[in-house]
């Protein structure tokens, strides 16, 4: 089995913030059927929602930019972001850069 598996969690204090949005740019090259990379995210650490699935068609090998709406999760002082891949096979490959949270002017 050269299957690869990653998980790269963070936490951030985003208390008091509204219209959160998750930025990051992305890259992830040839994701095959039986792979997976996801983003999810909770307030509490114990309960987490997927906000992002690649699809096939993500795994083009460029970088893209993503812009996920968080402002309807609640905004914790421990609020978690982790970025999870069970990539088919080692030349799989999943590069994330400038992770960021903004909260947006309403």
């Amino acid at each position: 089995d050269l299957s690869f598996s990653g998980l790269v969690h963070r936490v951030a204090d985003l208390a008091g913030h509204e219209n959160v949005h998750l930025r990051f740019w992305a890259r992830l090259s040839s994701l095959q059927a039986s792979g997976r990379a996801v983003v999810a995210v909770s307030s509490d650490g114990n309960e987490w929602q997927v906000v992002k699935e690649f699809t096939l068609a993500e795994g083009d090998g460029l970088y893209h930019l993503y812009d996920i709406d968080l402002s309807g999760i609640v905004a914790s002082d421990s609020f978690s972001v982790a970025f999870y891949s069970q990539l088919a096979h080692l030349g799989s490959q999943w590069h994330l850069d400038d992770v960021e949270f903004v909260a947006l002017a309403p």
